[in-house]
């Protein structure tokens, strides 16, 4: 820019481009204007929490991995680590849905990697073949070639076919609403690659890191996930007003339609509902959804545009609805219940919000969440609120025995929002990725790119900022 100040428009407003833009704000004070452009008309993201007669709804990720300290580091600059809580530490069980009864996940499992021999002796959840072939991971040689796998591939050579049915689909795969027959493993799930490239054994490899953690305090192990007291819109609250303070120029819906390139940098074109507006730019980051980022770059690079139309995304619907405590006969005693797809149920998942976190409803109220769709379930996609809302119930009636109506029932619906990591993702985002640093001065992170959780989000900010101070500074 003519005064010496580097211009750098941010595409996207949920905790990615939010990230990004005040680590900006922070690595380069005075030196920097920053704009955010949103095409929605709130900041966020799949991060959205609403609060209203003492619940507090989250419509999105509820949490981030504790042990991906990225997150919480950034909750830590922002002044609101005090205000984290871990799961409660009474409920940390979960179920699954094995042959229409609901048993808990044996003691001991990390990700779907057992580490303890008593518990899953004894549990229900696996047949005596199931359990002794998830033994011969022990025996088992090491993959020696480095090329990408499915999710239920790898589980299937190492833990058998009972693994990946009950593991595969709900507990990893769930996480993104997707099929682990497609997802890659690299992808989704690197740290069980590295364990099987570092110790050969899955099993010897998780007992391994286990020995070299810190002992747990009080004898409980720490929480593995960690939230806001008043939900994840928090993160996104405090960073939009730090944002305000620091400057930043934040656009709301409004949606970036072109990037082009000229002498000064770039030409970012924004499109609002009544007119068009060209910002100018040093720098043009990307963190919103694929499609949006390759409606914008068609004409600048349609090789990359393609690659990004390539990334497949699935739509998903998570409910929530409060009941009378006095209203639910299970005890609720877990954090709550995965449904592996063959059990013929809608929903994929269940959660006890107000047994995993305490403060999410009054003491007298439970508050349940619903995830429906998913690869599995795309008919969501075309259905209405009170359509979705009628299938939480019959769920929740079929899998807890409720049947009263709820207090409130509240739809978060996220159409075509899920990326899918599938084979050969990792490849993808390489090419992507140099295909825009040829124009010296794109940038692109986020979900659809290198992880879909909160941290990971936070995480690709960062390197994205260092790679911008990087590029100023040489």
């Amino acid at each position: 820019m003519s005064d010496g100040t580097t211009q750098v428009v941010v595409c996207g407003g949920g905790i990615t481009g939010l990230t990004v833009a005040y680590r900006l704000l922070r690595a380069l004070e005075g030196r920097v204007r920053v704009t955010v452009v949103e095409a929605s008309d709130r900041l966020g993201g799949s991060l959205v929490t609403l609060r209203r007669d003492g619940l507090v709804l989250d419509g999105g990720a509820d949490a981030f991995v504790a042990s991906k300290p990225q997150a919480k580091e950034l909750c830590r600059e922002l002044g609101i680590a005090e205000r984290l809580q871990e799961t409660d530490a009474r409920h940390r069980h979960v179920y699954f849905m094995r042959r229409g009864r609901l048993v808990r996940l044996p003691e001991g499992m990390v990700l779907a990697v057992p580490t303890r021999f008593w518990p899953l002796v004894k549990s229900p959840l696996f047949s005596v073949v199931g359990k002794a072939r998830m033994g011969l991971d022990l025996l088992a040689p090491r993959r020696h070639d480095d090329g990408d796998e499915s999710i239920a591939s790898f589980l299937g050579r190492r833990l058998g076919a009972e693994a990946v049915e009950v593991f595969g689909e709900p507990l990893l795969a769930g996480i993104f609403s997707g099929d682990p027959t497609r997802l890659s493993i690299q992808a989704t799930f690197p740290q069980l690659v590295d364990l099987e490239r570092n110790h050969r054994s899955l099993v010897v490899g998780a007992l391994a890191q286990r020995s070299k953690a810190p002992a747990p305090k009080n004898g409980r192990a720490p929480s593995a996930f960690l939230a806001l007291r008043g939900g994840m819109g928090e993160l996104v609250e405090t960073l939009s007003e730090r944002l305000r303070i620091l400057g930043c120029e934040i656009v709301k819906g409004a949606a970036v339609s072109a990037v082009r390139r000229d002498r000064a940098g770039f030409r970012v074109t924004v499109r609002h509902a009544d007119r068009e507006e060209t910002l100018v730019a040093n720098r043009v980051v990307f963190a919103s959804p694929a499609a949006a980022i390759a409606r914008a770059i068609d004409d600048l690079d349609p090789e990359a545009a393609r690659e990004l139309r390539r990334i497949p995304h699935v739509s998903t619907a998570s409910l929530l609805l409060a009941y009378p405590r006095a209203a639910v006969p299970h005890a609720l005693d877990a954090s709550g219940i995965l449904i592996p797809r063959r059990e013929g149920h809608d929903a994929s998942a269940v959660t006890f919000m107000s047994s995993k976190w305490e403060g999410r409803a009054p003491d007298d109220v439970a508050l349940l969440r619903v995830f429906l769709g998913g690869h599995a379930r795309p008919e969501v996609r075309g259905m209405t609120n009170d359509d979705l809302v009628e299938i939480a119930k019959a769920e929740l009636r079929s899998t807890l025995g409720i049947t009263v109506d709820p207090l409130t029932a509240e739809t978060f619906r996220w159409s075509d929002a899920r990326p899918q990591p599938v084979i050969g993702h990792l490849d993808r985002v390489r090419a992507i990725r140099s295909r825009l640093a040829k124009h010296g001065g794109l940038y692109a992170a986020g979900a659809p790119f290198d992880g879909v959780g909160i941290s990971d989000c936070v995480r690709q900010a960062n390197e994205v900022v260092n790679e911008v101070v990087r590029s100023l500074s040489d």
